[in-house]
């Protein structure tokens, strides 16, 4: 027969047990809370601060190309006189071109610039096109695609002139494999208006691989990660989806910034 003192020992040691147990699972539950709390903590400071990096690399190239348009405008003479005066388009081409180069030096991302002429107006072909070579570190002048071999569907080889014009103002593409460079770009274009007529189109192309390179860095453990879409939300970078792809069905697991 078991004494009443063993019965107290079994109990206050089945008490003790349980209470110890109790208490584990409840720090193991609040431990687990706090690292998870923590991991979103840190995945979001990393967000953040790719976001804010992003933010400052588009925002210039969206200030240059504003920036060239406001030039383009203030120095053109008339449309009738750019249209007619071959010797005028070519010295005022020059001069918007020198004052490109200037802005661009100091314009991070920029893989292309360009300004082109709408051949409703002027010979197919004018404007100019200057392309970065990583070979010799340094951009090369390349032919304007004659667009009036092309439409608003050749994406590849007139996307940047036909998509802002369809648009009537500034715009920002998702990725695409450009027939110029040779690369998957982004561009940011602006058409330019006269007085009510259409000009052309200015614009920057980014690689899309920058935009990527910075995304990517962004992880934590193995199920962290940051991705970049637009605002119709078509993957600009995702680890797991091409470009253009939708990622709606992603938003139930994510926080955007």
């Amino acid at each position: 027969m078991v004494s009443i003192r063993k019965k107290l020992i079994y109990l206050v040691s089945g008490c003790t047990l349980f209470a110890t147990l109790l208490l584990g699972g409840i720090s193991i539950v609040r431990i687990s809370r706090i690292v998870y709390k923590n991991s979103q903590d840190t995945l979001q400071l990393q967000c953040r601060a790719t976001k804010e990096s992003l933010d400052v690399t588009l925002g210039n190239i969206e200030q240059a190309v504003g920036t060239i348009k406001d030039i383009i405008l203030s120095e053109i003479d008339s449309v009738a006189r750019l249209r007619t005066d071959a010797a005028y388009r070519l010295s005022f081409l020059n001069q918007i071109l020198l004052t490109n180069r200037a802005i661009i030096f100091n314009t991070r991302g920029c893989t292309a610039y360009y300004f082109l002429l709408s051949p409703d107006i002027v010979p197919a072909k004018s404007g100019y096109f200057w392309v970065y070579d990583s070979y010799y570190t340094r951009f090369l002048h390349k032919d304007v695609p004659d667009f009036t071999q092309y439409t608003e569907y050749d994406i590849e080889k007139a996307g940047r002139y036909y998509l802002a014009k369809k648009k009537g103002n500034a715009i920002w593409t998702i990725p695409y494999h450009d027939d110029v460079t040779q690369q998957e770009i982004i561009t940011y274009a602006m058409p330019i208006y006269v007085k009510g007529t259409f000009i052309g189109v200015v614009g920057i192309d980014m690689q899309q691989s920058l935009l990527a390179d910075e995304v990517k860095d962004v992880s934590l453990y193995k199920t962290g990660y940051a991705y970049l879409v637009d605002e119709q939300d078509r993957a600009i970078y995702h680890k797991d989806y091409d470009p253009g792809d939708l990622t709606f069905t992603f938003k139930d697991n994510a926080r955007t910034y």
